[in-house]
């Protein structure tokens, strides 16, 4: 078992919550009996109230990001909120620190707390979700990525992680899987296109990459981002690529869209909304342009490696599901994109 499996499978069912909870509450200026427990699964995140101002506290064991990796988050995102862009601030501990450590029997937990994002999620499904969102959607993005191009850490502050091959490289295909070699051979071969990439001044820095409207809230038509896990260094339309994949293919989460036609109408109708508001805070050139439907294949074969197994079992329980698998693996298997963009 590896250093990942064995942080997912075990610290959970070991970890004495109580008692982290309490060291966390004293870390951070608040009462045990104030923290609610939100859900999470690479991370436990909690609500509480501090100041009547209501805050999230994301935990994280350091098999999963260690303690500079966190810090480095941290201060880009404590950089963003500096100069405006709107984001779920970190906000320091007791004693001043946006990183909090809880060295346990289990190992270090890394403890960061964030202003709560103000507003509600949106989907396909809520009456907001149209060309007013996504134009804001795409502003919001344009802006990070203009702070991004002038921000460097500070002496001393390790940079956040940069382009990392698939986590399935060098995982064991089960034998009642065939088609994730499949997927993984064509994840490969992405990724090797994308290593021989150049890094163009301007069009490549640190993104959020994981933009979807899963990880915003919106509040009187405004945009605020959080959930930045994921961020480090990358090609700028990696974060365009998301927003469009999951706007198209995933505007529900619960109900994928697999027809290629529709996929590619929503893909092109959403793009020229979100390119719109981008525009008004970045530019990107129309070589990175041309690069979209490459990121947009990455994550389109990632996440069907993941959902592979979830949701490719049972037909008459997940037809809508199960069908968004069998489309997608057919389609990698001819090389096939999922959707076609007027670019």
């Amino acid at each position: 078992m590896d250093k990942e499996e064995s942080y997912l499978s075990n610290w959970r069912q070991q970890l004495d919550e109580e008692k982290l909870l309490e060291m966390a509450a004293q870390r951070f200026g608040t009462q045990r009996e104030a923290i609610r427990k939100l859900g999470g699964f690479e991370n436990i995140v909690y609500r509480f109230m501090r100041d009547d101002v209501p805050c999230i506290l994301r935990v994280t064991h350091d098999s999963r990001r260690t303690a500079s990796e966190i810090e480095a988050e941290l201060d880009w995102m404590h950089d963003l909120a500096e100069h405006g862009v709107r984001v779920a601030r970190p906000l320091p501990s007791e004693r001043g620190s946006l990183l909090e450590k809880v060295e346990t029997e289990l190992g270090t937990f890394l403890l960061a707390v964030f202003e709560e994002a103000p507003g509600i999620r949106m989907d396909g499904k809520h009456p907001g979700w149209g060309p007013e969102l996504f134009t804001e959607w795409g502003y919001v993005t344009g802006q990070l990525h203009a702070c991004a191009r002038a921000y460097e850490p500070p002496a001393g502050l390790p940079k956040r992680m940069g382009f990392e091959m698939n986590i399935f490289r060098s995982q064991p295909i089960p034998n009642h899987m065939p088609a994730a070699s499949l997927i993984r051979e064509r994840l490969i071969r992405i990724e090797e296109q994308m290593g021989a990439l150049s890094k163009p001044e301007g069009q490549y820095g640190m993104c959020h990459r994981d933009l979807h409207h899963g990880n915003f809230h919106v509040h009187e038509g405004r945009i605020t981002a959080f959930d930045f896990d994921d961020c480090g260094y990358d090609h700028f339309v990696q974060d365009v690529a998301m927003a469009v994949y999951y706007a198209s293919v995933m505007p529900t989460w619960t109900e994928p869209v697999s027809d290629m036609k529709q996929v590619s109408d929503n893909a092109n109708r959403f793009l020229e909304h979100f390119m719109r508001g981008y525009d008004r805070a970045y530019s990107l050139d129309q070589a990175s342009m041309k690069l979209l439907p490459l990121f947009i294949e990455k994550r389109r074969c990632e996440l069907t490696m993941i959902l592979l197994e979830p949701w490719g079992g049972d037909a008459q329980q997940h037809p809508g599901k199960r069908e968004w698998i069998d489309r997608n693996v057919d389609s990698i298997r001819h090389d096939q994109p999922c959707m076609i963009l007027d670019i």
